[in-house]
């Protein structure tokens, strides 16, 4: 027995209303890549760090108050990518580590 989201999906395909992976979403074999929009941070008093946890590896960029030591996270890091895409979308070329 095929449960409703199986039947569903086989339905969108035998009648051809497009392509649907198995929740119904629509597939595109070839999309175009999202624009980063830019971002800015002060950087007069703002610096960019990444905190980093020795005990899970966990990572997350931010910035620092240079004044105060106020950390304010921006992302976690779950791969380099992410990690390029913060550096591009707030002009960043290098990012200083805490742990």
């Amino acid at each position: 027995m095929l449960c409703f989201a199986e039947k569903d999906f086989l339905q969108r395909v035998l009648c051809g209303a497009g392509s649907a992976n198995i929740r119904g979403e629509q597939v595109h074999m070839f999309k175009k890549k999202a624009q980063i929009q830019k971002a800015s941070y002060d950087k007069e008093n703002q610096i960019p760090v990444m905190k980093c946890s020795i005990c899970n590896g966990e990572r997350v960029v931010g910035f620092k108050d240079i004044h105060t030591g106020k950390f304010e996270e921006v992302l976690f890091v779950r791969n380099d990518r992410d990690l390029e895409e913060f550096k591009a979308k707030y002009g960043v070329e290098t990012i200083g580590k805490e742990y």
